[in-house]
């Protein structure tokens, strides 16, 4: 019996398939790390952005001769601070999905 090359074909369709599920499950898994630790870091950034505005506030109200320097400070730390906060909504709706894919992997395996 003489193995086709459609057949043959097929064979090496499904063996990538195989190979592909198991390198996303791990893909997954290392996304979700990093997606975890990235959410770690923009919190860190964005305390750091609340000190820097609440920083500049102090200039701007015990110091208002040296205020206009530090304004551009405080806008500076409001635009990084909208932008991180962004970040993280983004980052935390992807750690959610990837929660639910492996919620579905762990019934479908079961």
């Amino acid at each position: 019996m003489e193995i086709t090359l459609t057949e043959k074909i097929k064979a090496r369709i499904i063996e990538i398939e195989k190979m592909n599920q198991s390198t996303s499950l791990l893909n997954i898994k290392n996304s979700y790390q990093m997606l975890q630790r990235m959410i770690l870091i923009s919190k860190i950034i964005v305390f750091l952005t609340v000190c820097l505005g609440a920083l500049c506030l102090y200039q701007l109200i015990f110091n208002p001769e040296i205020a206009k320097d530090y304004m551009i400070y405080f806008l500076v730390s409001i635009t990084i601070f909208q932008m991180v906060k962004y970040l993280r909504n983004t980052l935390k709706e992807k750690v959610f999905l990837i929660d639910l894919l492996n919620i579905i992997d762990k019934k479908g395996s079961s």
